[in-house]
C-alpha cells in the first residue's frame, strides 16, 4: 500500500528540478513538515516519509524496523519514476532512516540521490542518548517526549492522545535504534553529507555531528543553528535550511559536482 510517502502540491505551471524527500521525527508526522513548503523554492517538489499508523494513515499498522521501512520508502519513491535529482534530509530519527534508505539506494536503486542531509542524530557507530523506549514504562517515555518540548504537555491529560502517542514514539525510537551499528565498520557512502543541529541541544552536540564525516566519500559540512533539539521548526532556521538545499541543487545542476 503506498501509505509511506505524502506529497505536497507544488506551483504545476512551474517546472520541477529537484526533489526533497524529509524524513520525520519521532512521534512526528508529515504535518509537522508542511512549514518546509514556504522555505524550499517551488521548483522543488517536496515529498515527505511518513511512517505508518499516524495522521490519513491512521489504522494501518505500525513499523518497528528501519529495514522494513527503508525497503517500502524506496519502493514508493521507484515507483514514481522520477529521473531528477533527489536530496534525503531527515531530523532526529528521520536522520537515521534517511541513511537507511540513502544506503539502500546507494546498492540497489537508480534514483539521483545527490545529498544526504542529517539532522539533531547520533551516527549509527554511536551510542544514541535515548534510552530503550521499548522497556521502559508509560511515564518514563512521557517524560522522554516532553524532555524536547515540542508537545504541549497540557495535550497529554486526553487519555487517548497519551496512550496513542506513547505507542507511536515507542515505535518510532524502535526504528531509529534498529539502525544502531555500535560495533560494525563503517561503510561511508559515495555522497555529499550535510548535518545540521542546534547549537543549544543537549542530546546531540558538536561532537556527536561531526563523527557523520565518516560516512562520506565526498564533501562533509556541518552547520548548527540557534536552538535546541527542535531549532529547526524555527523560521529563521526554516529559511537558511531551504537555502542549503537550494544551493546543492544548483550546484549539481551547473555541473560542479566536485563541490557538492
Amino acid at each position: 500500500m503506498d501509505n509511506w510517502i505524502v506529497t505536497l502540491n507544488v506551483n504545476q505551471e512551474q517546472s520541477v528540478t529537484g526533489v526533497v524527500v524529509i524524513f520525520h521525527h519521532a512521534g512526528g508526522a508529515a504535518s509537522n513538515y508542511v512549514c518546509y513548503r514556504q522555505s524550499i523554492p517551488s521548483c522543488y517538489r517536496l515529498l515527505i516519509c511518513q511512517l505508518p499508523g499516524r495522521e490519513s494513515h491512521q489504522s494501518n499498522p505500525l513499523c518497528y524496523s528501519a529495514d522494513e521501512a527503508a525497503s517500502q520508502i524506496l519502493q514508493q519513491l521507484e515507483r514514481m519514476n522520477t529521473q531528477l535529482p533527489v536530496i534525503f534530509f531527515g531530523h532526529s530519527m528521520g536522520a537515521s532512516l534517511a541513511w537507511k534508505t540513502a544506503t539502500l539506494v546507494q546498492q540497489q536503486s537508480d534514483i539521483k540521490l545527490i545529498q544526504l542531509v542529517l539532522s539533531a542524530r547520533r551516527p549509527p557507530h554511536v551510542q544514541q542518548f535515548e534510552p530503550n523506549l521499548m522497556t521502559c514504562d508509560d511515564e518514563q517515555v512521557v517524560q522522554a517526549v516532553c524532555h524536547y518540548g515540542l508537545i504541549d504537555p497540557s495535550l497529554l491529560e486526553d487519555s487517548e492522545f497519551r496512550k496513542d502517542l506513547i505507542t507511536k514514539v515507542r515505535a518510532d525510537f524502535a526504528v531509529a535504534n534498529s539502525t544502531q551499528q555500535v560495533r560494525q565498520a563503517i561503510t561511508p557512502l559515495p555522497l555529499p553529507i550535510t548535518v545540521f543541529g542546534g547549537d543549544l541541544d543537549d542530546t546531540v552536540n558538536l561532537s556527536h555531528l561531526s563523527q557523520w564525516a565518516a560516512y562520506s566519500l565526498k564533501k562533509f559540512k556541518c552547520v548548527l543553528f540557534p536552538g535546541d533539539h527542535f531549532y529547526l521548526f524555527k523560521k529563521n532556521n526554516q529559511a537558511m535550511i531551504g537555502k542549503v538545499l537550494s544551493d546543492a541543487f544548483t550546484s549539481y545542476q551547473v555541473g560542479d559536482k566536485q563541490c557538492l
